[in-house]
C-alpha cells in the first residue's frame, strides 16, 4: 500500500540492524506511512503536525519539504523530546517542536500553514490485531468521548491552515464514531477535498475524500482518513 514499505524479515531487534544507528531507515507500521504520503506534503511548504507524538510521521514529512518548514506539536514535551532525538538519529533538517493542548488553544501558532495533518488520539481499534489488550480497558461511552475530542482537536489545529490550505484529518480507529461521524460534524468549516496525494497508487486515493485502511483488505492495521 505504501511505496516506502520494505518488510524486515529475521529474528530479533530491528533497531539492533546495520545501519539503523546510522539513520538508514526507520520502523513504522505501513498504514501510519500510508497517512504521512496522503498529506501530499511538497517542497518548500509550510507543514503542521498538530499531534506529532514521537515523530514516526514527522520524520516523513520532514524528507519531503527540502527548503519548507515542519512544526510539530504534541500534549507531551516528552514525546517532542524523543521526536527531536529521531530526526538527530536520521539526519534530517531541524523540526520546530511545541508542546500544545489543542483542547484549550492554539498554542500561539499562525494561521497560515499549507497543510496541516491531524493524527488524532482515538480508541486505537484499529491496532487490535498486534494490541488485542486495548479491548480490556474501552468502555461502551469512549468511542463517543474520543470522537468528540478529536473533532475538539481536529477544530482547533484546522484553524492554522491558510486559507486554501490542505487538512488531513486521521485516526487508527475503525468505529463511525470516531470516523465518518466526526467528518460530518465539522462540515460548518471544511469542505472535504480529493486527496492530493501522487505518491500513493491512484487506485488508492483517486477522486476519493477519505479512505479507510482494513487488515484484511490492505494487509495493514485499521485506519481513517479524510482529506479537507
Amino acid at each position: 500500500v505504501s511505496p516506502l514499505s520494505r518488510l524486515l524479515r529475521g529474528e530479533g531487534d530491528a533497531r539492533q540492524k546495520p545501519g539503523y544507528g546510522e539513520g538508514a531507515f526507520t520502523l513504522q507500521e505501513e498504514g501510519a506511512q500510508v497517512i504521512g504520503l496522503a498529506l501530499g506534503a511538497r517542497d518548500g511548504e509550510k507543514v503542521l503536525d498538530a499531534c506529532a507524538g514521537r515523530g514516526q510521521k514527522s520524520t516523513l514529512l520532514a524528507e519531503r519539504l527540502g527548503g519548507g518548514s515542519l512544526t510539530a506539536c504534541d500534549l507531551y514535551p516528552e514525546k517532542l523530546a524523543a521526536l527531536a532525538e529521531e530526526v538527530a538519529r536520521l539526519k534530517l533538517p531541524d523540526v520546530a517542536t511545541r508542546a500544545v493542548d489543542w483542547s484549550v488553544g492554539q498554542g500561539g501558532l499562525p494561521q497560515d500553514f499549507d497543510r496541516v495533518l491531524v493524527d488524532a488520539p482515538c480508541s486505537g481499534t484499529g491496532t487490535l490485531r498486534r494490541r488485542p489488550e486495548i479491548l480490556r480497558r474501552l468502555g461502551p461511552q469512549d468511542p463517543a468521548r474520543l470522537g468528540a475530542l478529536a473533532e475538539q482537536i481536529l477544530r482547533s489545529a484546522a484553524s492554522r491552515a491558510k486559507i486554501g490550505g490542505s487538512v488531513l484529518f486521521a485516526v487508527c480507529s475503525v468505529l463511525k464514531q470516531e470516523c465518518e461521524d466526526v467528518v460530518a460534524r465539522v462540515s460548518d468549516i471544511l469542505e472535504p477535498s480529493p486527496f492530493d496525494a501522487p505518491e500513493l497508487a491512484p487506485e488508492l486515493v483517486a477522486g476519493k475524500t477519505s479512505l479507510r485502511l482494513l487488515p484484511g483488505l490492505h494487509g495493514t492495521d485499521g485506519y481513517f482518513m479524510a482529506h479537507f
